[in-house]
């Protein structure tokens, strides 16, 4: 703790030997210890340019430079132009362009940073986690096409991976290619390592099986692919949202609708899906108060965009004897793209159509 003597003793070692790489990494400390972030930041730059530190221990005080440079707005062009000084001196070095493409990325720069993390994997194609961050920014961009080439180019190194095959099958499904997707989430089980802490990745796994079996009409498999969800992890809310939906479709089961669409709603009071679920399954039950009531909150709560919540609260409506509304709130979901000929049926009669 005595800094003054220490400080005094770094001056005289500056004296003997200036270049000296240790010397220079424990100035930055020491300016650190005594708060003055200054001098410990400009000391840091004076690291990372000095030649006689090998890379691997710059990039070890990499991190904490980082982390005080993006405090302060006027120091991150500074940061990048040293990130671009030593990726001259190290342009082969993966972790140098992972670390620089997280700078980018924080920035909202999402396109330099994709450009990083393109480098890195093809200098080091087994890092699983940049191939999932360029899956992940392509997912961003609803590029649903680059999500399935960078899977396919990520497995044909990592062919163990349950979470790119996840990220496939998401691309394949938003793809509407449903037998693909299906296949995907089905490899992802099937190599996801036994005994694996992590059951809820495996919970989200069964539960898009869950949709897409129900999508193709496979009412049974899509239901029992849900229990298995909810096995691994039975708080997985959007499985618990989508399970009670479909059950109130099929009018099964409608008590545990109630019961698991009621979690959903503890969990996210304010989300319009789940609240439309909520009142719907009101609805089935013939609960119309009640199902006016949440479907009118889903619809306060930013279901007003979506055709499928108008059309419900519509049918609530038309139960509760409130005819012209009803036709009313019908004509708003056609605006909003709803378009099955049950709904036109409903606005041509005036009539509420199953």
């Amino acid at each position: 703790g005595k800094t003054e003597k220490a400080y005094e003793y770094y001056q005289k070692a500056l004296g003997i030997e200036p270049d000296n790489a240790f010397l220079a990494v424990s100035l930055a400390n020491y300016y650190s210890a005594v708060n003055d972030e200054e001098k410990a930041k400009n000391q840091m730059k004076n690291v990372f340019l000095n030649p006689k530190i090998e890379i691997e221990e710059k990039l070890e005080y990499l991190g904490h430079y980082l982390g005080q440079s993006l405090k302060d707005s006027t120091d991150i062009a500074h940061a990048e132009n040293l990130f671009r000084q030593l990726l001259e001196e190290n342009p082969q070095e993966p972790d140098l362009h992972t670390m620089y493409g997280g700078l980018l990325l924080s920035q909202g720069k999402e396109a330099a940073a994709k450009a990083e993390f393109e480098v890195v994997v093809e200098l080091a194609p087994d890092k699983k986690e940049i191939w999932l961050q360029l899956i992940s920014l392509a997912g961003k961009e609803q590029n649903y096409t680059e999500m399935i080439t960078l899977s396919e180019r990520a497995l044909d190194r990592i062919p163990d991976s349950p979470e790119i095959y996840f990220y496939q099958g998401v691309a394949y499904y938003q793809s509407e290619e449903f037998e693909k997707a299906l296949n995907s989430f089905e490899t992802a089980i099937s190599v996801y390592p036994e005994n694996s802490e992590n059951t809820y990745l495996l919970s989200d796994l069964y539960g898009q099986l869950g949709d897409i079996n129900y999508k193709l009409h496979r009412t049974n498999a899509a239901f029992e692919a849900y229990e298995k969800a909810l096995s691994y992890n039975e708080r997985n809310i959007g499985v618990l949202n989508n399970y009670a939906y479909y059950l109130s479709l099929e009018k099964k089961n409608l008590d545990k609708a109630e019961q698991m669409s009621n979690t959903c709603i503890r969990s996210e009071p304010n989300n319009s899906t789940y609240l439309d679920t909520y009142g719907w399954v009101f609805f089935v039950k013939g609960d119309y108060s009640l199902a006016k009531f949440y479907l009118k909150l889903a619809l306060q709560n930013g279901g007003e965009n979506s055709g499928e919540i108008l059309e419900h609260f519509g049918d609530s409506l038309y139960k509760g004897g409130e005819v012209d509304e009803a036709v009313e709130y019908w004509k708003k979901a056609q605006e909003k793209g709803q378009d099955s000929a049950t709904l036109k049926q409903k606005i041509a009669t005036k009539t509420y159509v199953e």
